[in-house]
């Protein structure tokens, strides 16, 4: 019997999977449980839409996400904070580096896109990476000025 998966079923398939199961399995585990649904071709060309909308959703984030980096990379960022000598008064986090981001460059970037290991408190240009997907990513220097 073909069925279209519902949810997660191990070692069978994913969400949206359109597999071929045993009969008394669909009948009797997945039906039941609504883990999975009878495939009609109606329903079919429906996943298969969907499928296709996803798809190009994420080739299209992909190609934005792209953009951006490009953009941004390479670029640098000035954030200026009190500071005593070389030593801030406080410290310099994701937070304040996106809200430079989004002011000086004009760019909406989520703050899950910094990678900064440890905050920065001192007066410094430090290189700090933007990793947008597992292989998109770019490098902004982030120039800390005392005031």
């Amino acid at each position: 019997m073909q069925v279209i998966l519902l949810k997660d079923v191990k070692k069978v398939g994913k969400v949206g999977d359109i597999v071929n199961v045993a009969d008394g399995y669909a009948r009797n585990f997945l039906l039941p449980k609504n883990l999975a649904e009878v495939a009609t071709e109606k329903s079919v060309s429906n996943i298969k839409k969907l499928k296709k909308e996803k798809l190009d959703r994420n080739e299209q984030m992909l190609s934005e996400m792209k953009e951006l980096a490009k953009k941004t990379n390479g670029k640098i960022i000035v954030i200026k904070s009190k500071a005593e000598g070389e030593k801030l008064f406080g410290s310099i986090g994701i937070g304040e580096i996106v809200e430079a981001i989004k002011t000086q460059l004009k760019e909406d970037i989520a703050v899950e896109v910094i990678k900064l290991e440890t905050p920065i408190k001192k007066v410094c240009k430090q290189e700090v990476v933007l990793k947008f997907a597992d292989n998109i990513e770019s490098k902004i220097n982030v120039k800390v000025e005392a005031i």
